[in-house]
């Protein structure tokens, strides 16, 4: 049981500085997340009593205390939980309070590490008392001074656990100064208002009962009560289960890990009018969010869409930083986020309504409605005209064509029936990108000569094909073109439709020109080696002559 009881303790704790960061993985530097610790262990008499034996890893009996100690060093050699920049506490209660103020503080080196180690496992320096009483009010105290001094002297937003390691109740000796319920209500009121000036709960405080404890005990405050007292966590050893370790620490704590993230909020009933979409289906809006967090949280993108409209961010994620500017004090500071929603190539005329929601590394349970109008409108597909053609020929080049199609379709409402004029200037595109270098500024006609018209009637049909041959002359450099056609409507009542379509065009090289780089080279060596054979072949004709 003492090893089990080990990789217990030390699992929980790690997932305490875990559940206090699930939000902030890759909002910042990871060497940035660390939590502080003051550790309250429990020294009395029952930490060495027979009645508490446990078992070993070997099946050997071993006192309680002597499985804390275990404990304890598997928590220090753990760098995940103990970092380099944490700084801890240590803090020993029976019936005196005693403060390791010669243990190392911060395990800035593996020395540092090495030497607390050598002292947790130290007789001399970690010893509890046969004898001892559980003066939990004492420990509460000195836990709330060595926590007032973490926080005032490194950044007041980094978390600070105040762990109590009891297996036992408040046993005050006789004469006791202090009492647990006003030092608990001290140390609640603090947490409160740090929460209340940082936005985050910075004091989490955890009790952890070694043995099985009541729940309640006439005349005394017990472990499970002490916890509600200071606002914290109980988790009691033997009423863990699971099939591993992990699995019976993150049932104990998962109802804490959303309450330790920042929160992300919108004001109630807010909305966003996304207006009318543009000619091509598209419409951007804004809303304000809050968020309280001491640390980087991110907006990576919203749930839920009506089936009609999908939104996305205008960026890949807004990352909210609220340390931004300020040193202390972090309120609850005000962003704006921008969005931009899309309708479906085919939506209908009309107003469409929904919701979203954010997805954020901070709780945001908030729901957002929306709105977007979309009118009467004519729609081209493909959105981009794209093609693709090889080249004829092989010794001599080839004109050869590359026929292209868009589709028209009208979505009418009421008030835009009838016909509508459908104008494509003349328009080129401009080789963009080549297989080979060439030192051509290349265009290729789209529509060659006068302005491409048809006519959509919406009585006769709600689509019309306009068909394109773009004509590519023999000595058109291979290459990907790329252009746009300028596009007028005009009707009886407007319409949206785009001012625009996009065209990219692949010219790909003909058969020849695909070899040429390689195949003349060899027809050169070919030609001299024929040449030079002539040659000596007309020497040797002389010399035998």
């Amino acid at each position: 049981m003492a090893r089990s009881f080990g990789l217990f303790v030390l699992a929980t704790l790690i997932c305490l500085q875990a559940a206090a960061f699930p939000h902030v993985a890759h909002a910042a530097d990871e060497s940035d997340r660390h939590a502080n610790f003051v550790f309250l262990i429990d020294v009395s008499g029952s930490m060495v009593s027979k009645s508490t034996m446990v078992a070993s890893a070997d099946g050997q009996q071993i006192k309680l205390f002597e499985a804390l100690r275990q404990a304890l060093k598997q928590i220090i050699e753990d760098e995940r939980l103990i970092s380099e920049k944490s700084r801890i506490c240590f803090v020993t209660f029976g019936t005196k309070i005693s403060e390791k103020s010669t243990w190392p503080s911060q395990l800035e080196s593996p020395a540092l590490r090495q030497k607390l180690l050598e002292k947790i496992q130290s007789p001399q320096e970690l010893e509890a008392d046969k004898h001892g009483d559980t003066y939990m009010a004492g420990a509460l105290n000195l836990a709330y001074e060595k926590a007032k001094q973490l926080s005032a002297t490194g950044d007041p937003c980094t978390t600070t656990f105040i762990v109590m390691l009891t297996d036992g109740w408040d046993e005050p000796p006789a004469g006791a100064p202090l009492k647990i319920r006003p030092v608990a209500s001290r140390l609640l009121a603090k947490q409160r208002e740090l929460e209340s000036r940082l936005g985050v709960n910075t004091w989490q405080m955890r009790v952890i009962g070694l043995q099985k404890l009541p729940e309640r005990k006439t005349g005394t405050t017990t472990a499970s009560q002490l916890a509600d007292l200071i606002g914290g966590e109980f988790i009691d050893v033997a009423q863990q289960e699971g099939d591993s370790v992990p699995d019976r620490i993150f049932a104990a704590l998962k109802r804490t890990i959303e309450g330790l993230k920042g929160e992300l909020r919108v004001d109630e009933g807010a909305s966003i009018d996304f207006g009318e979409i543009d000619d091509h289906g598209k419409a951007q809006g804004s809303f304000p969010v809050f968020v309280r967090s001491c640390y980087p949280e991110k907006i990576t993108g919203v749930s839920g869409k009506n089936e009609r409209v999908s939104i996305a961010l205008d960026e890949h994620e807004y990352v909210l930083d609220p340390s931004a500017g300020v040193t202390t004090n972090r309120l609850e500071r005000r962003y704006e986020v921008k969005c931009t929603a899309t309708v479906d190539p085919g939506c209908p005329p009309g107003t469409y309504t929904g919701e979203l929601g954010l997805l954020s590394t901070a709780n945001a349970r908030s729901r957002i409605r929306f709105q977007i109008r979309v009118p009467a409108r004519i729609v081209f597909s493909p959105e981009i005209l794209k093609g693709e053609v090889r080249k004829p020929g092989f010794f001599w080049p080839e004109n050869s064509s590359l026929p292209l199609k868009i589709n028209a379709r009208l979505l009418a409402d009421k008030n835009s029936p009838g016909a509508y004029d459908i104008a494509m200037s003349p328009a080129t595109a401009t080789l963009e990108a080549t297989d080979r270098a060439t030192s051509d500024a290349a265009t290729l006609a789209i529509i060659a000569g006068s302005t491409l018209k048809t006519t959509l009637d919406a009585a006769t049909s709600a689509e019309q094909v306009v068909n394109l041959n773009v004509a590519v002359p023999a000595l058109q450099p291979p290459g990907l073109y790329k252009g746009e056609i300028k596009v007028t409507t005009a009707g009886p009542a407007k319409v949206v439709a785009a001012q625009s379509i996009p065209v990219e065009l692949i010219i790909k090289p003909s058969a020849w020109e695909e070899i040429s780089p390689l195949a003349l080279p060899v027809l050169l060596a070919l030609v001299g080696c024929i040449i030079l054979a002539c040659l000596l072949w007309m020497s040797r004709l002389q010399k035998r002559t």
